[in-house]
């Protein structure tokens, strides 16, 4: 499994697509799938783009480390720190990313702290806003919708929500 550690102890795994001429030099796209997804969601999307493009598929939850409850800052700016250390690790200079739902945000923060690092930046499922019930049923009888993230982490989140649905 392909993984990326980083200076503050965590890993990433990714995905690494390249189906281009190797003796051509190709652009990368950068795919961050939402929260409680993983890398494999962008599968069925990696065959055609993986003809002309670099693509790599960064993996945010189920295959990168897990922080203890209460240990992680689940910050933007820690994650877009993270995301450019992908980057510097696996070595394209820039790339468009493709963020999906909550991941927006760090292509946003991307482009507006480290423009230097961007091709394009194409959203999809963008979040536009979630309303109090929604945010309330999102907290699983946690204290707030800002607290729950830190106090199950993202992987915690995600198998809350798949209780609630009856998938578990």
């Amino acid at each position: 499994m392909p993984t990326i550690t980083h200076p503050n102890g965590q890993t990433t795994y990714y995905e690494d697509d390249n189906f281009t001429g190797p003796w051509k030099p190709c652009e990368t796209i950068l795919i961050q799938h939402g929260f409680a997804r993983h890398s494999a969601f962008w599968y069925h999307w990696v065959p055609t783009p993986s003809r002309h493009y670099r693509v790599i598929r960064r993996e945010a939850m189920a295959s990168s480390s897990c922080p203890s409850k209460g240990s992680y800052d689940y910050s933007v700016d820690i994650t877009v720190s993270e995301i450019i250390d992908t980057l510097d690790q696996l070595g394209p200079k820039k790339v468009h990313f493709l963020g999906e739902a909550p991941a927006v945000i760090f292509g946003e923060a991307l482009a507006v702290k480290h423009s230097n690092w961007l091709l394009s930046l194409t959203t999809c499922s963008t979040p536009m806003y979630l309303p109090p019930a929604a945010q309330e049923w999102l907290t699983f009888s946690h204290s707030s919708w800002l607290a729950v993230c830190p106090e199950l982490g993202p992987r915690g989140w995600g198998i809350e929500g798949l209780k609630l649905l009856g998938t578990d």
